[in-house]
């Protein structure tokens, strides 16, 4: 009677846990797919995009409190034409946007990325999306008139956030070539606005900024600033960072080479030359050549 009892009970919990071990397989199975299919049974893979939300006008947050500005319009445009992805983008605080790319939790990074030695060890990169135009923006106090070349700016002071930007990784190539005259960089986390704001106030002596950005937020805010051409010398020594990229983990170079085949077809038809001028106020298409 006993041994009869504890078979039924051995039973029992062996089917338990074979269902449990079926239903968690299952679950597994289920969290690592990113792909569904639609009517037409074609196979649909979900690709999660990153950005940060700043610097206006290349991504920001709108007033439905959704990803919007020149990278969103553009990556949103690339993949119409890509009906194999579906894409959803999502806000994270820049410092988590490589982490993510790295754990898998995202698959593109959209955030007027600029393309490093140092980033080209751990990620890959789309074909240049837009070529950046730079200006300074000076106080007043500062006697700037005329920048040439970066020389000109030694021993002024100017500030600048440490989050990889263009402009801030030329600054700090030219200060480490150049460590007897040097341009002094105050690291500041304010927001952009905030650092115009500064330099119209005589705080700190110029910025250097994405042209795009000073149009948009003296025509946002009405902000009235004092802006110098940069020679073609200063062009050229920003020229390793003269363009922005889309940024993804080592491992999709299927998805890169798609939404590159993509990012061609727009700027070949003009549709990208309508996002630039919509939100930078001129067309910055990347030379035809451009990698």
């Amino acid at each position: 009677m006993v041994n009869s009892t504890f078979k039924k009970a051995v039973t029992i919990l062996a089917s338990v846990a074979c269902l449990a071990s079926l239903t968690a397989c299952g679950a597994a199975a289920a969290s690592e797919s990113s792909s569904a299919t639609n009517s037409n049974g074609d196979e649909v893979r979900t690709i999660q995009a990153v950005t940060g939300g700043t610097p206006a006008p290349y991504t920001l947050k709108n007033t439905d409190n959704k990803p919007d500005g020149q990278n969103i319009e553009l990556v949103q445009e690339v993949f119409k034409r890509l009906p194999q992805y579906k894409l959803e983008i999502s806000f994270a605080e820049f410092k988590g946007i490589f982490p993510g790319l790295d754990s898998g939790r995202y698959q593109i990074a959209v955030n007027n990325f600029a393309k490093t030695p140092e980033r080209e060890q751990k990620y890959i990169f789309s074909t240049p999306m837009y070529k950046n135009e730079y200006v300074a923006v000076v106080s007043e106090q500062s006697g700037i008139k005329n920048i040439d070349s970066l020389s000109d700016l030694a021993g002024k002071t100017t500030i600048t956030s440490a989050d990889g930007s263009n402009v801030q990784l030329a600054l700090q190539k030219y200060n480490q070539a150049n460590p007897d005259n040097t341009i002094k960089l105050e690291y500041n986390s304010a927001d952009q606005v905030n650092q115009l704001q500064q330099v119209k106030d005589g705080k700190v002596d110029f910025s250097i900024l994405d042209a795009p950005t000073v149009r948009y937020y003296e025509k946002k805010i009405g902000l009235k600033l004092n802006t110098v051409e940069l020679s073609d010398k200063v062009d050229e020594e920003l020229q390793n960072q003269n363009y922005s990229y889309l940024v993804f983990p080592k491992g999709e170079e299927k998805l890169r080479d798609d939404v590159n085949k993509a990012l061609q077809e727009i700027i070949k038809d003009g549709t990208s030359k309508k996002i630039d001028e919509k939100w930078f106020g001129a067309d910055q298409t990347p030379d035809p050549d451009a990698k």
